[in-house]
């Protein structure tokens, strides 16, 4: 048995308490005026605020979806998705090879093969002529993982999903409000998880939806 130290793996601001370079850095962060109010709302309720539905519904307004539904995280938020979906094991899930283990936890929980497809040379993202020859008579679902606020080339990959007959699911965790051909990440594809951990575009401490 080893008396060597393990060092944890850091989180949040934390992690990024050392890094240097050119680039904005997202620590420390601005919190907005409402901030504080929040906060409070939520203690002085003793836990009674109607905050996560509020949360809910303004953010699928401003998304201009029906649905939005909260999760502690992205992952979880993946997983619930995968498990919604039905399909059987040994199916396979396209996917992007530059993502998080997150995004592919639910997939591999719900015993989904999956099938990495190339990025497009000089760039971190899929696309539908990466995509294409990954696509087999076992391939079930696509996901698009948009990279540091660039975005995939979303309606030839939903073209040839459509073909296929093939669920399109986005991992936004870094794009959230970002834009496609005036068209906001959420209504781009059948279903969009989001994270909310506290180093992404939009980031609270941690949730997703």
């Amino acid at each position: 048995m080893s008396n060597q130290k393990t060092e944890r793996a850091k989180f949040g601001a934390e992690a990024y308490k050392d890094l240097k370079g050119k680039l904005p850095l997202p620590f420390p962060r601005t919190l907005g005026p409402n901030a504080g109010k929040y906060v409070m709302e939520v203690v002085e309720a003793g836990l009674k605020t109607d905050m996560i539905g509020r949360f809910e519904k303004a953010f699928a307004d401003k998304l201009g979806i029906k649905n939005c539904i909260t999760a502690p995280g992205c992952t979880p938020a993946m997983g619930i998705l995968f498990e919604s979906l039905k399909f059987n094991p040994g199916d396979e899930i396209i996917f992007s090879p530059i993502t998080d283990y997150g995004t592919l936890w639910g997939a591999l929980k719900e015993n989904y093969i999956p099938v990495f497809a190339d990025t497009t040379p000089d760039t971190v993202n899929i696309s539908a002529e990466t995509i294409e020859p990954c696509i087999t008579s076992r391939t079930r679902a696509i996901v698009c993982v948009h990279k540091t606020g660039l975005l995939c080339d979303m309606d030839p990959i939903v073209k040839l999903a459509r073909q296929h007959e093939l669920i399109v699911i986005e991992d936004a965790c870094q794009t959230v409000f970002s834009r496609y051909k005036g068209r906001v990440v959420g209504t781009l594809s059948d279903f969009t998880a989001f994270s909310f951990d506290s180093e992404k575009t939009m980031g609270s401490d941690i949730g997703g939806c």
